[in-house]
């Protein structure tokens, strides 16, 4: 009996062997691909970058509600704020490497800035949006991890709508820059759904096919599960 045993675990070490090997190769060969990449990224020279697709943001354009003496709100404010005149772009699902490939090397701190600042913007809209519905409606709970425990105020029925219109006016702003933080999806598919709109949702699928990260399919399974538990 143990001729078989041998015979069988000799055999499943010798496979194990070769598909480790297969495995070093290709971690290898991976390995030498990036470093051909990055070698030919870092002598591309300077190109005129003035003209890419740089996002206008006016800070004024968001609507501010400091009356509600919320420090999240207030920090989420400041940092919108502090994007005014500068410059901003989304590079997402974009490596350094491909940046460097595309623009020159010499660009890559430049970019590096505008796409930090493309973060900066698509988060804090996502997050200041949660907040105002979180004050217009105390029954909805934070989605986002670090939004931080609030509760709505003592507001009118009258400031509360404005409060979610003003939510909805964010929110869309964030897809019709690319966003591709999935707060700005879920928060959005809810009040499009509390309204009715379907189609809306059904255009926000449309919006998330476009996005270029790994953000994407998780942002469409929750679209698809929003729609399926309406219909």
């Amino acid at each position: 009996m143990r001729l078989p045993f041998l015979t069988s675990f000799l055999l499943f070490i010798i496979i194990l062997s070769v598909q480790m090997k297969r495995n070093e190769r290709k971690e290898d060969e991976l390995k030498k691909s990036f470093w051909d990449r990055e070698l030919a990224a870092n002598s591309v020279r300077k190109k005129n970058i003035d003209s890419l697709p740089y996002i206008q943001f006016d800070p004024s354009s968001i609507p501010a509600h400091t009356e509600l003496g919320d420090e999240r709100v207030n920090e989420y404010l400041a940092e919108l704020s502090s994007l005014s005149g500068k410059r901003i772009l989304n590079c997402t699902g974009k490596s350094n490497t491909d940046l460097k490939l595309e623009y020159g090397a010499p660009n890559i701190t430049k970019l590096t800035e505008y796409d930090g600042n493309y973060t900066i913007l698509v988060r804090s809209l996502a997050r200041l949006a949660e907040k105002y519905l979180i004050h217009s409606a105390g029954n909805l709970e934070n989605i986002s991890t670090d939004s931080g425990a609030s509760e709505a105020g003592n507001i009118t029925g009258q400031q509360s709508q404005q409060l979610r219109d003003d939510a909805l006016k964010i929110l869309e702003y964030g897809i019709s820059v690319g966003t591709d933080v999935r707060l700005n999806y879920e928060l959005l598919a809810r009040l499009y759904m509390e309204a009715g709109n379907r189609a809306g949702v059904k255009k926000l699928k449309e919006s998330a096919e476009s996005i270029n990260s790994l953000s994407k399919e998780p942002i469409l399974r929750m679209l698809d599960r929003t729609l399926d538990q309406d219909s």
